[in-house]
């Protein structure tokens, strides 16, 4: 038996061979019409007669249906370019569906201007649709929205059930069956009282004034079950009326549009493709929310349904319902959910450019309801109650309703509320982090630039304990910002008074620099020298000396006398130091006495000296650090209980603690460490105090939104303005300076998108980068407007930020190298070996191990780039192959691209 497919390959070989060389071709339309024949409709001049000779020569008269002419300007043309694909060059193919033709159909309706339609759809049942619908609507009308909930699962209806009556209140007799078989006779007078009904619960609705009304697919609290069936069995969603401008379904939105005024309307559609749920989704929806599981049987109907969506640029927002409970189950599915759902997006080029898989502001991730027994069986109002109010304002059902009201805004900037003078506020933006250099010299080197650019974190308390003197942080996590603070003692002290730390705790302190490689202190020759002896007495005996040099002017104010050589090592030059050294053999006690000495003098005085040391790093070469930097650790860690007045802040980069520093029970060192992190609204909110501090404009178009929205914007007198790291603040401060959302329709939201693109795979992000971020961007679209294109509606446009990742990518990359020096092949080589990512294992390995890795290392490389946030492996199943992917904050640096699963 032959079969269409063989038929339809056929057909279009045979039209391109039949149009070559005929110059007046134009166009060939091949449908296959209701009763499943080939047509053909050609634009041109061509020689029918010869045309449907030929066909039905090759497949047969019994496959041929229509073989005409058909010029642009002909209604059935405008019709058959709505359903038709490119298949090649001047051939086109569409289908003329005898049945489900509202999941072809490309002609939007709209059911008013007011109310913003969702309808929740989902391919298979049981996937907790209506419930969510439920308690989205509940969440709704507690924001004070007026909503309605319409039951068109007529098939399987339920919303009733879940949203009840008001004990002791009837139902309507009538719904949503008996609305689309009657109205048409109606002639206008209709009530819609009569199928609406109000939900009246105030604990569950809450005391906004907001509304819920229910229409019910028929009232179900009867026994006229029957009469429900007979009523269904008059509904043929394929017959033509369905099909009309005016049809039963857009008169009842109408309707409710016209008497109740809705906020949103919210729809429970019918599973599967069914005519329903093509209705809805294509005929009415503005947006849609889309219910999928993570099997095989979901992931057919999602590479059916979304890219419809896309094609009629219908947003749409993806739930992954029920995730599994247990951890090991719940990874494995959400693994197969996103990657299907990556590839359904990438089939019909949906992405500018392909995100990670584990991109949370990607349109293919999805909101994961876990499954709950409580949401499984819901047949009280405490129930409700119960699934309403968890997990406060990360509720997922709250989250939902979010971002529903967000999609009706679509994301518009409010950068156009103040005339502003573009210009100065993007050159002001575009200073706000020096784009040639990670070092903060020039950023904190006074009280006033600090009091601009520093946001004393509140933890910043470990800074003022005594008992910790070892503070570690990546590079780029702004730990010499904080060695610049507390080397600007009036900064300092004004900080921690904001920060919480009582006056007399800091009002004899005094900070010095012990180390700053932007003063005069040893460079990297000669620590180097000394290095060389390999000498551990002799490298405590130098980090002494240079203590004694720094503390020089306090050791003569208390006239501490010194040994002959006192004066000698604290004018000598430094390359002159190890000569001393070697020249006196009891130079190391002698020298802790005298510290010793100062420390008591300062003690008895009340006084505190701190010596601050930074750029370890930098200063000492690789070769030698180890050595150098664990004793300076250890004399530090011997003395901290012993010198109650003169302590220590060392500033050192978490990797060298952790590999480099080797000392006898050094996990004790943990006592006196801290370590430097930022959470992502912190990030923002220093981003913010920047940005407002540099330009008045700024401030005050961030300060008038805050307060639109009901918040303050707190400016302290000692360190300046200080906005609040929340997410609500961060969110308002993004869409005055970029807009809610990377774009309109299903572009991600910036605040998400921000922290996946600058995060590594544990989603931290260094302040360097995110300020780099919208330096860069504020300079793109300064050459934008030396260019003459304006946008009066963003103050920095998405495609800016976009564009600025690459850049900010390669600085980041350049810090690691720094950082890890011993992959410093790997960071510049690896797109010579392994270009494109995600990757399997054994191309990784071969490509790490051209890039100078040597092989019994390989496993252990590997875990630490996955520790340091650059790799990440997963498994969509556990039978499948194991691959890696490097988050975007490296991947463009390191010149590697991202695939999809095509």
């Amino acid at each position: 038996m032959i079969h269409f497919d063989e038929i339809k390959d056929k057909v279009i070989e045979y039209l391109k061979n039949f149009a070559d060389g005929r110059g007046d071709a134009q166009s060939f339309y091949v449908i296959r019409d209701v009763y499943g024949r080939i047509s053909i409709y050609a634009t041109g001049t061509y020689e029918l007669e010869d045309l449907k000779n030929g066909i039905c020569s090759l497949i047969g008269e019994n496959w041929v249906g229509q073989i005409r002419s058909i010029s642009e300007g002909h209604i059935l043309y405008s019709e058959i370019q709505k359903n038709v694909q490119k298949l090649e060059e001047n051939i086109y193919y569409g289908e003329r569906p005898l049945v489900k033709k509202n999941w072809n159909n490309s002609c939007r309706r709209s059911p008013g201007q007011n109310a913003n339609v969702t309808t929740f759809y989902s391919y298979k049942g049981g996937v907790g649709r209506t419930t969510t619908l439920a308690l989205v609507a509940l969440q709704m009308a507690r924001k004070g929205k007026r909503v309605v909930a319409i039951d068109m699962d007529l098939e399987a209806p339920g919303l009733s059930t879940i949203l009840r009556q008001e004990a002791g209140m009837e139902y309507p007799r009538y719904g949503v069956a008996d609305f689309l078989v009657e109205c048409d006779k109606e002639n206008g007078q209709i009530d819609m009282g009569e199928y609406v009904y109000s939900f009246t619960s105030k604990e569950l609705l809450g005391m906004n004034g907001g509304e819920l009304l229910i229409m019910q697919a028929a009232n179900l609290s009867t026994d006229e079950y029957e009469q429900y069936y007979n009523k269904l069995s008059r509904i043929d969603f394929n017959m033509p009326q369905f099909y009309e401008q005016e049809n039963p379904v857009s008169c009842l939105l109408e309707r409710i549009e016209t008497q109740y005024h809705p906020d949103y309307i919210l729809i429970d559609s019918r599973v599967g493709i069914h005519e329903i749920g093509g209705l809805t989704l294509f005929g009415y929806s503005h947006s849609v929310v889309a219910f999928f599981y993570g099997n095989e049987q979901n992931m057919i109907g999602m590479n059916f349904v979304l890219p419809r969506l896309c094609m009629q640029n219908i947003p749409f927002y993806l739930i992954n319902t029920p995730v599994p409970v247990l951890d090991e189950a719940a990874n494995e599915e959400i693994e197969y959910f996103i990657s299907n759902s990556l590839l359904a997006l990438e089939k019909v080029d949906y992405f500018d450019d392909i995100p990670d898989v584990y991109d949370q502001s990607s349109i293919h991730y999805p909101l994961n309801i876990v499954y709950d027994v409580v949401a499984a069986n819901i047949n009280s109002e405490a129930r409700l109650l119960q699934l309403l109010d968890r997990d406060g304002d990360r509720n997922i059902y709250k989250q939902i309703a979010d971002m529903l009201e967000r999609t009706q805004n679509d994301g518009e900037s409010l950068g156009n509320i103040l005339d502003i003078d573009k210009r100065s506020v993007l050159q002001s933006i575009g200073e706000i982090i020096n784009s040639e250099t990670a070092s903060a010299e020039n950023e904190f080197d006074s009280y006033e630039s600090l009091k601009r650019n520093f946001y004393p974190l509140k933890e910043y308390k470990y800074i003022f304990d005594s008992s910790k003197f070892i503070i570690t942080g990546s590079k780029g996590s702004g730990k010499t910002a904080l060695f610049k603070v507390l080397n600007c003692g009036r900064y300092a002290k004004a900080m921690a008074e904001y920060i919480g730390i009582p006056v007399n705790e800091t009002l004899n302190t005094t900070w010095l620099a012990g180390l700053d490689a932007a003063k005069d202190f040893p460079d990297r020759a000669n620590f180097t020298g000394i290095g060389r002896t390999k000498n551990t007495e002799y490298y405590t005996i130098y980090w002494k000396v240079l203590a004694v040099r720094t503390l020089k002017e306090v050791i003569r104010q208390y006239g501490i006398s010194g040994y002959g050589y006192l004066e000698d090592i604290i004018t000598c030059k430094y390359s002159e130091i190890i000569h001393y050294i070697q020249r006196y053999g009891n130079m190391n006690e002698e020298l802790s006495e005298l510290l010793f000495e100062l420390n008591r003098n300062l003690e008895k005085d009340g006084r505190i000296v701190i010596l601050t040391y930074d750029s370890l790093d930098f200063c000492i070469d690789r070769q030698y650090r180890s050595g150098l930097i664990s004793e300076l650790i250890a004399f530090w860690a011997e003395n901290v209980l012993r010198y109650k007045s003169l302590r220590a802040k060392i500033f050192l980069r978490n990797d060298i603690f952790k590999s480099e520093v080797l000392l006898t029970d050094k996990i004790k060192l943990n006592n006196y460490r801290s370590n430097i992190e930022w959470t992502y609204d912190h990030l923002l909110a220093m981003l913010w105090k920047r940005v407002m501090e540099a330009d008045s404009e700024m401030k005050y178009l961030m300060k008038t939104a805050l307060e639109r929205e009901g918040y303050t914007l707190f400016e302290d007198g000692l360190v300046g303005i200080m906005p609040k790291p929340s997410e609500e603040i961060n969110k308002i401060m993004l869409n005055v300076l970029v807009g809610e959302k990377m774009g309109k329709g299903n572009k991600g939201y910036t605040y998400n998108w921000i922290v996946y693109r600058l995060g590594d795979t544990k989603n931290k992000i260094v302040p360097r980068s995110i300020l780099k971020l919208f330096s860069v961007a504020a300079r793109r679209e300064l050459d934008e407007l030396d260019n003459g294109n304006k946008d009066a509606t963003k103050i920095i446009r998405p495609r800016s930020l976009v564009n600025a990742l690459e850049e900010v990518s390669e600085d980041r990359i350049t810090d690691m190298v720094e950082e890890y020096m011993e992959y410093q092949e790997v960071f510049e080589n690896l797109k010579n070996y392994c270009t494109v990512f995600p990757a399997d294992e054994e191309t990784l390995f071969t490509a790490l191990l051209r890039c100078g890795i040597k092989e019994e290392n390989l496993k252990t490389v590997v875990e630490h780039l996955k520790d340091i946030g650059i790799l990440k492996e997963y498994q969509r199943k556990k039978k499948e192959p194991i691959r890696y992917h490097i988050p975007d904050i490296y991947l463009k640096g390191m010149k590697l691209k991202r695939k999809g699963y095509r």
